[in-house]
């Protein structure tokens, strides 16, 4: 199967970079729990989205499915996939922590975490028997998803969510 490409704005990519050198080289950790998390920004973005489809149930279901879809993906692929190994301590204290115990992961992590599901997601689906309609419209959804991010950047992209953590993360 082909990997189906999914066009990342500049902004988030450069974000990303960013992310990626607070983590692996400056040894910051984003403080959790998020505001807003995985799942409120999805929840805005159907929000902010439904009011577009005119009312074309199937449209909205499909949307709907895709939110779905990603907050299913993320809760199952962050400890596996998401996570640069500096991150794999907070993410187990997170685990233990009696008051996350009824929290999705999606509720607890944010934008940084849903960009790289989004990275990693077309080697994920080309793993899937999606036939080319459903990625298609999955790839639309997908992208829809990155641009509202990219224009809501002033909320939700705060390079000042990290914080610097003790030597024992080490």
């Amino acid at each position: 199967k082909t990997e189906i490409h999914i066009t990342i704005p500049d902004k988030l990519k450069s974000f990303l970079v960013d992310d990626w050198e607070n983590v692996t080289k400056n040894h910051f950790l984003v403080n959790l729990p998020k505001e807003p998390s995985v799942m409120d920004i999805l929840r805005d973005y159907e929000q902010v989205t439904i009011p577009t489809k005119n009312n074309q149930s199937i449209e909205i279901d499909i949307l709907r499915e895709v939110l779905s879809g990603i907050n299913l993906y993320f809760d199952r692929s962050l400890g596996s996939i998401l996570l640069y190994r500096f991150e794999r301590t907070q993410f187990s204290e997170l685990s233990k922590d009696e008051k996350n115990k009824d929290k999705r992961l999606c509720e607890i992590y944010g934008v940084e975490h849903l960009l790289r599901l989004f990275v990693s997601l077309p080697a994920l689906i080309a793993q899937t028997n999606m036939d080319q309609q459903s990625v298609g419209v999955l790839k639309e959804n997908l992208e829809s998803i990155l641009q509202y991010i990219a224009k809501n950047e002033k909320e939700l992209l705060s390079r000042e969510n990290y914080v610097n953590v003790s030597p024992a993360y080490d």
